[in-house]
């Protein structure tokens, strides 16, 4: 249903998009996007290099869940590759992403507050869209980085008592 209702909102936006993967809903969407006259490329199941490729290109990376997830690796494959994220504001995915500063939040399964997101990125500067996506990528670095993961470590062998040098 998430898929549905970005198609809807890329063309209450005026926009056009991109769909990634494949799945048992796909010609029902198609069929969805035609109907609609959607601007969307349905590019099916792509390999890693050829999905972060597409990420790259991409103003912004939507994730228009309408289940929970915890710590939504989309979300994360998007700031590692500096893009911003559109995303639901269910499950893990609020905490991920950092209104204005790293991308935006909308209601999910809200088409409408989908479609205003969408073109508030298409109408930023390209600079500030990069910024953001610059913006999510320090928080990758700082929260999932190394030297934090060796403090988180650290802070977890503390709790559980034993002592590291």
């Amino acid at each position: 249903k998430g898929v549905a209702t970005f198609i809807e909102a890329v063309v209450m936006a005026g926009a056009e998009g991109w769909i990634v993967g494949a799945g048992p809903e796909e010609a029902a969407l198609k069929a969805l996007a035609v109907e609609k006259q959607a601007r969307i490329g349905f590019v099916g199941h792509q390999d890693k290099a050829a999905l972060f490729s597409i990420i790259r290109q991409a103003r912004a990376v939507v994730l228009p869940s309408e289940w929970y997830e915890n710590a939504p690796l989309s979300v994360m494959e998007a700031y590692a590759l500096g893009v911003p994220v559109i995303g639901a504001a269910i499950g893990g995915i609020p905490e991920l992403i950092t209104e204005g500063e790293t991308g935006l939040l909308f209601e999910s399964g809200n088409a409408r507050a989908l479609a205003n997101a969408i073109a508030k990125i298409e109408q930023m500067a390209d600079a500030d869209v990069r910024q953001m996506g610059r913006r999510g990528n320090d928080l990758m670095k700082e929260s999932f980085g190394p030297l934090h993961y060796k403090e988180r470590m650290f802070d977890l062998y503390t709790s559980l008592g034993v002592h590291h040098g």
